[in-house]
């Protein structure tokens, strides 16, 4: 009888033992849940909620590269940048332009809502990151290029959507915009190369370069095909209020 209660743990439970539990009404009995259920309650989780919310505090503040950090963690994967590395994005492309744009006159009236129209404004070029990233990630089996170069790649990438969202910010240019661009876009690259040993990043290589032009590229066009798209939606959202359809 000891035995049967106290099993040794190396053997467990025989099946005449564990029948005999099961009579005797000692078992754990889990109610069965849906597939919808189960999805349920490990996404609705207080833990998600504060990365959505985290993730859209990004997204208006124009954290491109923080906001990054929210992709590798539904993705389980590693992030690829370090501390050092997102400063400078900060300092030269996130802060800079913010502290000096601060000066700016603008007598234009608000109209609209704040949070949809940021976000209108944000969300291109965060999908642009985005997309760019999943095609490195789905494309560096082949690509076969060393951690270190790849690191390179993404970091100028991250870097270079920053900068055409701060180009976008500042259409039409006059001489004050055009020299906040122009300092801009020559101190990212400058600081990129020169202190390189302190960034922990690596030179570019040629087979670099060229993956890395292709891929601002592919940024560009996405974040104007999404642009176009979001306009476009918007436009017939105004058509649709100014001209109800009436049944």
């Amino acid at each position: 009888m000891k035995d049967f209660i106290h099993p040794a743990p190396e053997a467990g439970l025989t099946y005449e033992q564990v029948q005999a539990k099961k009579a005797n009404g000692r078992q754990n009995i889990q109610p069965e849940k849906s597939t919808g259920r189960i999805l349920k309650d490990n996404i609705c989780t207080l833990f998600n909620l504060f990365n959505l919310l985290i993730a859209v505090a990004l997204a208006l503040a124009g954290a491109w590269s923080n906001l990054l950090s929210i992709v590798c963690l539904v993705l389980n994967i590693p992030f690829p940048f370090l501390p050092i590395q997102i400063t400078l994005i900060d300092l030269v492309i996130e802060g800079y332009p913010a502290f000096f744009m601060s000066f700016e006159p603008d007598g234009r009236k608000i109209t609209g809502r704040f949070l949809p129209a940021v976000m209108k404004r944000a969300l291109p070029n965060a999908l642009s990151i985005l997309l760019c990233f999943l095609v490195f990630q789905a494309l560096s089996p082949m690509l076969q290029i060393p951690a270190e170069q790849a690191g390179t790649l993404l970091y100028l990438l991250v870097g270079t959507v920053g900068i055409q969202a701060v180009f976008k910010a500042s259409w039409p240019f006059d001489t004050l915009r055009f020299f906040l661009c122009a300092t801009m876009t020559a101190g990212f690259y400058a600081a990129a190369v020169v202190f390189h040993p302190i960034l922990q990043i690596a030179l570019p290589a040629g087979l670099t370069l060229v993956l890395f032009l292709g891929f601002a590229l592919l940024s560009f066009l996405a974040e104007r095909g999404i642009t176009a798209l979001i306009g476009r939606a918007g436009r017939q959202k105004q058509e649709k209020a100014r001209f109800p359809i009436r049944l």
